[in-house]
């Protein structure tokens, strides 16, 4: 005898799903960007910039129209350089999270970020070249 079909069946769970960027990013940084309020939007999830001197700072600003589980943020630097990541506030204070290893490759997250604008603070400490910032969202 056949089953008859039920409205729930097949069953769906839905699970959290971390949205991840393609890995190719068409944004680039706009200069001048060396503060929070010239921040360049981030709104791509993806963009890249260059690091030219130790002086030459760059913030990036990301709207979250919706609470996160998660907010992550990874820095992918040029051979060479030792760049730091920062992740701020609405205003920016004391950083919420950072990542400071020796040489260019960066990760950090914020857990349960809020609705609201974040800051990304890359800070070059030696060496120059391009990098490709990305953020990602875990969504419920």
């Amino acid at each position: 005898m056949r089953r008859p079909r039920h409205p729930l069946y097949p069953k769906r769970a839905f699970l959290p799903i971390v949205v991840t960027p393609s890995g190719v990013c068409s944004a680039s940084e706009i200069e001048p960007n060396d503060t929070h309020t010239d921040a360049t939007s981030l709104a791509g999830h993806c963009l890249t910039g260059q690091a030219a001197a130790s002086s030459d700072l760059d913030w990036y600003r990301v709207d979250l129209c919706s609470a996160a589980p998660s907010l992550g943020v990874w820095l992918h630097g040029p051979a060479g350089a030792d760049l730091d990541l920062y992740l701020y506030g609405n205003p920016p204070g004391i950083p919420l999270a950072s990542s400071e290893n020796a040489g260019s490759e960066e990760f950090l997250m914020a857990t349960n970020p809020v609705t609201d604008t974040y800051y990304i603070l890359v800070s070059p400490v030696s060496g120059s070249g391009h990098y490709r910032l990305e953020a990602t969202l875990a969504v419920p």
